[in-house]
Parts: structure tokens; C-alpha cells; sequence
């Protein structure tokens, strides 16, 4: 049985800019819901619930058939 994720954003190709990746070409899955609530994230709307109804709600197949799109 496939669960739906609840994805932000699927981006990319973009250069990864931190980490030991960086400098690399990079595709990004931003899921949508993330309750750790890092004090450094940047990316509230992919965090608060009050943003939920801009995330689509997608089955891992398809999230792999957009990533590879990109790629």
C-alpha cells in the first residue's frame, strides 16, 4: 500500500552550497510539515501547518519521476 507525502517544493538542478556536497549539482525535495523547528530554518513555509495548502500531496513514484525529470 503507497502513502502520500506532502511535498513543499521540488527543485533544482542547483549548485549545493553547504556541506560536504557542496559545490555539486543538486535536486532538492523539500517535504512539506517538518515539526523539529530548527531555530536556523529558513524555509517556514515548508514548515507551518498555516502554509499546508500550497504542498501537494504526491505518491513516491511520482517524486522519483519529477527528480529524474530534473536531473
Amino acid at each position: 500500500m503507497s502513502k502520500a507525502i506532502a511535498i513543499s517544493e521540488i527543485f533544482g538542478p542547483v549548485i549545493q552550497g553547504e556541506g560536504p556536497q557542496a559545490g555539486l549539482p543538486t535536486i532538492f525535495v523539500r517535504t512539506g510539515g517538518c515539526d523539529f523547528r530548527c531555530t536556523w530554518c529558513d524555509t517556514l513555509y515548508a514548515v507551518l501547518p498555516e502554509h499546508s495548502h500550497s504542498w501537494s500531496r504526491m505518491e513516491s513514484q511520482h517524486i522519483a519521476d519529477q527528480v529524474r525529470a530534473l536531473a
